[in-house]
Formats: C-alpha cells, sequence, structure tokens
C-alpha cells in the first residue's frame, strides 16, 4: 500500500520535468529546423502550461515539430521505467508520464493545427486520461 503512495507523490513531482523534457526535445526539432526558440510558462484558465514559442525563423516541418514532444518525451521516459523496472512504484509512476506523451504526442500534432485555443485546452485532459487509464493497464497486467 505505501507503493502507492510513493508512486502517485513520484508521479506528481516528475510531471514537471517530464513536461520540460516534452518542450525540449519541440525545441531539439525547432533548432534542427533552423529556428530559435523559448520554452515559456503560461496560464490556461489558471492552470500553468508549457509552451516551445518560435522567436526566430519559421518551422518548416509543422507535423515533426508537434509530434517531436510527446514522442521524443515518451520514448525517453519509457526508457528509463524500463531500467527502473525492479523498482515497481518508480517504473510505473516514470512510465505513466511516458505513456501520456506518447498518446499526446499524435494529438498534439494532428490537432493543436484545426481545434481553437480552447477546445485544444478542454481536450488535452481527456488525452491525459487516455495515456494514464493504457498506462494502468499495461502496468497491471506486467506486475501481475
Amino acid at each position: 500500500m505505501i507503493e502507492i503512495l510513493y508512486g502517485t507523490l513520484a508521479f506528481l513531482i516528475l510531471w514537471v520535468p517530464a513536461f520540460i523534457l516534452h518542450e525540449l526535445f519541440h525545441k531539439l526539432d525547432a533548432e534542427r529546423q533552423g529556428c530559435k526558440v523559448e520554452i515559456k510558462i503560461w496560464w490556461h484558465n489558471r492552470i500553468p502550461s508549457m509552451r516551445c514559442t518560435v522567436t526566430e525563423g519559421t518551422i518548416t516541418d509543422k507535423n515533426s515539430f508537434y509530434l517531436s514532444g510527446g514522442l521524443g518525451s515518451g520514448i525517453v521516459l519509457m526508457f528509463i521505467s524500463a531500467l527502473l523496472f525492479p523498482i515497481p512504484w518508480l517504473c510505473i509512476a516514470i512510465g505513466t508520464l511516458g505513456s501520456i506523451n506518447l498518446v499526446y504526442a499524435p494529438y498534439e500534432m494532428i490537432f493543436i493545427q484545426i481545434l481553437s485555443l480552447k477546445d485544444y485546452m478542454c481536450y488535452h485532459w481527456f488525452v491525459y486520461g487516455i495515456g494514464f487509464v493504457l498506462s494502468m493497464l499495461f502496468f497491471g497486467w506486467l506486475y501481475l
């Protein structure tokens, strides 16, 4: 039972570094495309979020740029999670963050370009939920 508490705390504490990693992968892709960017914190309905803002240049491959954050951070987090397999509560916490990023990647690539900001931010919580549920199913099966 204490492992559930440890895992929940680890998940909550590691949420911010995981999404900084997400934004760093956007930054890497933008720089690959010849742009300069800044990672900024912004507020949507009093909830903090982060975004990678282009300050110089133009993103030429928007699909790659939008996909890179979730895909890159998701892969790194899942790799770290696999290394931590002997510590289930930490493996699951980091793996869940990786799963959320992997599910978020195609959502961001497709829908950030076609939805209003209001709708995009509304639905992104649902996408987080899908990543969380898929992670719980996977890790539940893995550790049984």
